[in-house]
């Protein structure tokens, strides 16, 4: 997996970007599908979800207890709404700090360059997961997903998630003016 681009997101004052990796479509308007549009278009699809907590059933079980899946659906798609609302909100008012905490607990009171980054719903049961890496002020979007179990090792769609947010790290050391984003390309 490869960084191919960083784009700049919506009206954000500069401050929040997607990045857009190897392999990744174009989307329905021939733009270049980035790591948000990708899970924007995910998250407001009920067959996604669907799909999703079919195949993860046991995860939501362990973690919440059961449930029936078109509840389920109904939920996710509200709970991404509602993430989707508070990262518009914080990016235009600058402060994404605000949604955006380590991505490892025991850095919870750390602030560093290349930092991983997760934002999560403030529901309670918050599985819906943003990725981000913090550059200077600014922040990268790497992807998100749905988290079920408590170590990101444990699936194989939170490890891809990590890697992302690893291959990401490792561009911006490679690539970036330090703490600045500039429209890098490879």
């Amino acid at each position: 997996m490869e960084v191919i681009c960083i784009f700049e997101l919506f009206d954000t004052n500069g401050k929040l970007f997607a990045a857009q990796f190897e392999g990744e479509e174009e989307d329905e308007a021939g733009h270049p599908q980035h790591a948000f549009s990708k899970l924007t278009a995910e998250w407001s699809d009920p067959s996604w979800f669907r799909a999703f907590f079919s195949k993860f059933k046991q995860d939501y079980f362990n973690f919440y207890g059961s449930s029936n899946i078109n509840r389920l659906v109904l939920e996710a798609i509200d709970f991404a709404d509602n993430l989707f609302e508070d990262l518009t909100k914080y990016s235009k008012s600058d402060e994404l700090d605000k949604i955006f905490k380590p991505l490892n607990n025991s850095d919870k009171d750390q602030t560093y360059e290349r930092q991983s980054l997760k934002a999560k719903g403030s529901e309670v049961k918050s599985y819906l997961r943003i990725y981000a890496v913090r550059y200077g002020d600014e922040f990268v979007i790497t992807g998100g997903t749905v988290k079920l179990t408590h170590w990101m090792k444990d699936r194989d769609h939170t490890r891809l998630e990590k890697h992302k947010l690893d291959t990401v790290v490792k561009f911006l050391s490679r690539n970036g003016i330090e703490g600045k984003i500039v429209y890098l390309d490879k």
